[in-house]
């Protein structure tokens, strides 16, 4: 392990994972790091992102790529610019009215995460990502 890699965990924790447009995402997130590290800031985001599976070109030079669509983005700083080993803290975020739901298939879907994120300069940035059901 490197000082541009941190060791240790990054972790969310939900009250609950299934949710219905217009309810609170009620969480908590820890930090635990082998060595301090300075960063540009720790932050959770609650996100909506739309997928397509789309298919290029033909013979060949066909490939196929998935497009993602920001449907939503909502960000919290927890804490800002300074040294960090440990860290946990609670966060809320309100799941739109008029949020669509979950769908999981083939080629095509929609999803909606909390991300936590320590932002590590000139580094690996430390991420945790926890799938929510909207229904």
């Amino acid at each position: 392990m490197n000082i541009f890699e941190p060791g240790g965990t990054l972790g969310i924790s939900l009250m609950k994972n299934s949710f219905i447009p217009g309810e609170t995402v009620k969480g908590r997130v820890k930090l635990v790091l082998e060595k301090p590290v300075k960063a540009r800031r720790f932050l959770v985001s609650l996100r909506g992102e739309e997928w397509v599976d789309v298919s290029c070109g033909s013979g060949k030079s066909h490939r196929a790529k998935k497009e993602e669509i920001n449907i939503h983005s909502d960000e919290i700083e927890l804490s800002g610019e300074k040294v960090y080993d440990f860290m946990e803290k609670d966060f809320e975020f309100k799941i739109p009215e008029n949020a669509p739901p979950t769908i999981e298939g083939e080629g095509a879907g929609l999803q909606w995460l909390v991300h936590a994120k320590l932002d590590i300069p000139m580094g690996r940035d430390k991420n945790a990502m926890e799938e929510l059901l909207v229904y």
